[in-house]
């Protein structure tokens, strides 16, 4: 499984959806919250280390955004070499943005109160759920983004906390983590089943485009789509076809009354029936 995950064989649309919500990821996961940790803990935190955290996101968000946005232009291209190349690029960007979020985490656990702690848990209980979302069907980038920030948070929270109440936020990071994981895996099957099944009806699409006489009009009876064997057996060519009413293929012997009852059927999208053309 773990091979199956690193292997980092997405569709172009998994990839795409990654990039989509990439505005909303850097202006939340590197601009918003980090700004909002670093009011609430300054002066409570070496305050130093907690400007080179900040300024770290913002150059991470700049990065972020400019390689995204190449990315996106690569997926558009369909240019496979570097799509690759920056497919990458921008899983290591996200993973170094849960890392800086996993070393605030470690850090302050050792230094802050209790309030500030469950403040800083909740700040990871929101980025990583959030994740699911704004990184798509990319599992590889929601699990080293949730991992990165999780395991330094636990591993700081086992060696400080020595009471009953600390015990019982290990336990609740610990089952949040197995939750999100186990969510993970079902969002990571149901993907699967989308992709073979959309696989199955592009192959169905392609055999029946080519082995029937396929027409898409609109309901002025416009022609909007014809396949080949159409144009074959009509004698028009897609430009000659696209845009004109179906009544230009009518052939002669084939009554107006039979084409009016035909489209009041269709209308009701019911209609079976052989034409002359």
């Amino acid at each position: 499984m773990f091979k199956e995950l690193c292997s980092l064989n997405y569709s172009y649309e998994q990839m795409k959806g990654l990039v989509g919500s990439l505005i909303i990821s850097i202006v939340t996961v590197n601009m918003l919250a980090p700004v909002g940790v670093f009011i609430v803990l300054y002066d409570k935190l070496n305050n130093s280390y907690l400007f080179y955290w900040l300024l770290l996101h913002i150059i991470i968000a700049i990065f972020r955004l400019f390689v995204g946005n190449i990315f996106s232009k690569y997926l558009i291209k369909n240019n496979k070499e570097k799509i690759k190349k920056y497919f990458k690029y921008y899983i290591f960007i996200v993973a170094i943005s849960g890392l800086l979020w996993g070393i605030i985490f470690f850090a302050s656990i050792f230094q802050l109160s209790d309030v500030h702690v469950y403040f800083l848990l909740t700040i990871m209980f929101a980025l990583t759920s959030g994740s699911i979302v704004t990184l798509g069907t990319v599992h590889i980038a929601s699990y080293l983004f949730i991992l990165t920030i999780t395991i330094p948070t636990i591993i700081a929270l086992i060696l400080v906390e020595n009471t009953y109440l600390g015990y019982f936020e290990i336990l609740i990071v610990v089952t949040y983590v197995i939750t999100i994981y186990k969510m993970e895996q079902k969002n990571k099957r149901l993907t699967k089943e989308s992709i073979k099944s959309s696989i199955m009806l592009n192959q169905y699409m392609d055999i029946t485009d080519k082995g029937a006489i396929i027409s898409k009009t609109d309901l002025a009876g416009i022609i909007t789509h014809v396949n080949d064997n159409f144009c074959n057996i009509s004698g028009y060519s897609r430009a000659e076809l696209i845009g004109k009413n179906h009544n230009l293929v009518r052939h002669p012997e084939v009554p107006k009354l039979t084409f009016k009852n035909m489209w009041e059927k269709i209308k009701k999208k019911l209609g079976k029936g052989l034409l002359k053309i």
